[in-house]
């Protein structure tokens, strides 16, 4: 028990007071707990994150994770993972990672790259999905709470990268079932559209064109993606005074638009008016936009939001996770009370972002200024 003690007490995960008696939970114990992490994951992301961490390095970092050690490389895959990683020149020179971190880094990237890989190896991925949920949501918390702010933006993409399948600099487009990235790239090149907003908005007659080499079955699919794709507005206002030291409260509204179509009919639209907000609360789908359409990911997910304030001076004022549960109307009010970093009185501001947990291309941010 002692040990066990001051091994959570090493890695920052709980606090021993001087007494030696008292124990005390530390924000990344708490993480560990609230994801049902190891707490040696916790203590791993803690100690490899750096302000400038980047989206490799924080691959490096989940595939790290202690989750996965028991992953085991069997003699025939050596050649096929280094096959994979030789796929992405930036991490060809990792051969010092211990051999399961190099094994679910390629899982991963077959993942991302939406390579075919044989039965085993997507056995093995499958299961590392299972985990990434909540691994990518802890390394969340504990960039939160380290306060590096460019790392937690890519921790947040890393999450939508999993769920989507897909890299974060592909095209929206290809979360559309049947719709590939030679496709997409043909569809940007062909009407210069590149977004899942754009393709919504164009007339019915284009939209039939991008989409008359699918199926009556494949159209049902991808209408359906588009008609659950987070169609959403923010606003946000401060309702006290600023006061050094004196903490505020930012109110954020979001507002959700949803229209549902009649999928089976030869006229089939995905969207039929522009994303305005008197046009929101015209349509209402109330069974289950909560549930992520991720044609990729093994598991059912529930839509997941980061609420999260950013200063000028890149600090991180706060952080909130949200779920917005269907409702009548689809309008979501959401009070956060945060300490301003004010150094001296004068005009300031600060970023307000919404940020996806499991859909790419629909993060959105908002400037709003204050003056003490």
């Amino acid at each position: 028990m002692e040990i066990t003690l001051e091994d959570l007490a090493h890695s920052g995960c709980l606090h021993i007071e001087s007494n030696d008696v008292n124990v005390k939970s530390s924000n990344f114990g708490r993480i560990a707990f609230f994801y049902y992490s190891k707490y040696t994951t916790v203590e791993i992301y803690k100690a490899s994150l750096h302000p400038k961490t980047k989206q490799k390095g924080l691959l490096e970092i989940l595939c790290a994770s202690t989750e996965f050690e028991k992953l085991i490389t069997r003699p025939d895959e050596k050649s096929t993972i280094n096959k994979i990683l030789s796929t992405i020149p930036s991490l060809i020179h990792l051969q010092t990672l211990h051999e399961y971190q190099r094994k679910c880094l390629a899982l991963l990237v077959t993942h991302f790259s939406r390579l075919h890989i044989k039965t085993e190896l997507s056995y093995d991925l499958t299961n590392i999905l299972f985990l990434m949920p909540k691994l990518t949501c802890a390394l969340v918390d504990v960039c939160a709470s380290l306060g590096f702010v460019k790392p937690l933006l890519y921790a947040m993409e890393m999450s939508q990268m999993v769920i989507q399948g897909q890299w974060s600099h592909d095209s929206p487009l290809i979360q559309i079932p049947y719709i590939t990235r030679e496709y997409a790239d043909k569809i940007k090149q062909k009407i210069d559209l590149d977004t899942i907003y754009n393709l919504m908005d164009i007339s019915s007659k284009k939209r039939k064109e991008l989409f008359s080499h699918l199926s009556k079955t494949e159209m049902t699919e991808s209408i359906k993606f588009c008609n659950k794709y987070p169609d959403i507005r923010m606003n946000a206002s401060i309702l006290n005074k600023p006061n050094s030291g004196k903490q505020l409260t930012l109110e954020v509204k979001l507002m959700r638009g949803i229209k549902q179509e009649n999928i089976l009919s030869s006229k089939t639209t995905i969207r039929e008016t522009p994303r305005t907000i008197s046009h929101l609360s015209a349509f209402h789908l109330y069974d289950s936009f909560s549930t992520v359409e991720a044609p990729l990911f093994p598991n059912k997910i529930q839509e997941g939001w980061w609420i999260l304030g950013i200063d000028n001076a890149e600090n991180l004022l706060f952080i909130k996770k949200v779920l917005m549960i269907p409702n009548k109307p689809d309008v979501y009010n959401y009070s956060i009370n945060f300490i301003p970093s004010l150094p001296e009185p004068g005009k300031y501001s600060m970023t307000i972002h919404l940020m996806s947990d499991s859909y790419c291309g629909c993060d959105q941010a908002i400037d709003i200024e204050y003056v003490e």
